[in-house]
């Protein structure tokens, strides 16, 4: 797999969509493996077709912190409304907030 790295500080992800029945992270899809840190960001109104709604990770060091929201984020039909993670490694998550996701 490939190795990356991703930070993104206090940036905003509004209104993006996945709109594929199997596509995955209506803001983010990050597929490669290594560190991904999102601190101080926004996910609104962001939309997938099957995994997480704002933030799909398969990163193996996955963290969002720093008063991040996610609001209003949503998959059409799988898990995840603003989140999800299909990594068994580690997932921090720690001064966020998670507001009418589904």
């Amino acid at each position: 797999g490939t190795t990356a790295s991703l930070i993104s500080q206090q940036d905003i992800f509004s209104d993006n969509k996945a709109n594929c029945s199997n596509c995955s992270g209506g803001a983010l899809n990050i597929e490669a493996t290594g560190s991904c840190s999102v601190n101080g960001s926004a996910f609104i109104s962001n939309e997938a077709g099957s995994h997480g709604g704002a933030i799909y990770t398969a990163s193996s060091n996955f963290t969002l912190t720093g008063n991040s929201t996610l609001r209003g984020n949503q998959v059409t039909d799988g898990d995840g409304g603003a989140l999800y993670s299909s990594s068994e490694e580690s997932l921090v998550v720690s001064d966020t907030f998670f507001l009418n996701n589904f």
